[in-house]
Order: C-alpha cells, then sequence, then structure tokens
C-alpha cells in the first residue's frame, strides 16, 4: 500500500514496515486529516500523517474482535496527552511491556498485546 492510499480510513491501525532496516515495526492510530496518534518515548502524541510515514510504507493492521472506527478514534483522543493532565494516563514507554503496538492494539480491541513482542519473547 503507498503512503496516498486513498483506503486508508479514520480509525485504522497502521504501521510502518521499519524491518527492512531491522527495527520494530512502528503502529498509530489514524484519525483523519488530524494525523496519527501513536505512542513513543515521548509518551502519546499526534503526528501528521507524513512525519508518521517517514520513507516507509504504511500497512493496514486489522484485529479479531475489533472496536468500531468511532470508538477506536475516541479511546486514542482519550490518551493524547492533555495540557491540564498532571501526568500521562498512558504510562512509560517501555519496549517489552508498553510499547506503540501495546497501544494500538488496546485503541483498536481493549486489550493491551504486541505481537513483535510475544513473537520475540516465544
Amino acid at each position: 500500500m503507498g503512503n496516498n492510499d486513498s483506503r486508508i480510513e479514520p480509525g485504522d491501525i497502521l504501521y510502518r514496515d521499519n524491518k527492512i532496516v531491522g527495527l520494530a515495526n512502528h503502529y498509530g492510530v489514524y484519525i483523519g486529516e488530524e494525523g496519527v496518534i501513536d505512542f513513543s518515548r515521548e509518551g502519546v502524541r499526534l503526528s501528521s500523517f507524513g512525519d508518521f510515514a517517514g520513507q516507509y510504507e504504511i500497512h493496514i493492521r486489522r484485529y479479531d474482535r475489533m472496536r468500531s472506527k468511532e470508538e477506536i478514534v475516541e479511546t486514542a483522543l482519550y490518551y493524547l496527552k492533555d495540557e491540564d493532565k498532571d501526568e500521562e494516563e498512558w504510562g512509560d514507554y517501555n519496549l517489552a511491556f508498553n510499547n506503540c503496538e501495546h497501544f494500538a492494539c488496546f485503541c483498536a480491541t481493549g486489550v493491551k498485546r504486541s505481537g513483535q513482542v510475544e513473537k520475540t519473547v516465544i
């Protein structure tokens, strides 16, 4: 799928294929023209689609038993850092236990999982 693919809709879970350079894939929630909400060491953040995609090809991730696309967007927006909050509600980034895929999967399904971590550990 190309970076400008018109099939991408708000509520889609996107990932950029970083495995070409030996890194894990990076996940986020597409919320529409506003961009992609993702989670990194800087916390939950909003990036433009172009900044999220960078030079990598973008793919859509499907999960079994996904929430509605509206609920996925609402969940991602809820965790987006609010200036009025004292601390980040989603918690600190941890590659094994709290990473971008955990965040995106939770937004989509309500379950905090990372298939990349599970494949590595098993």
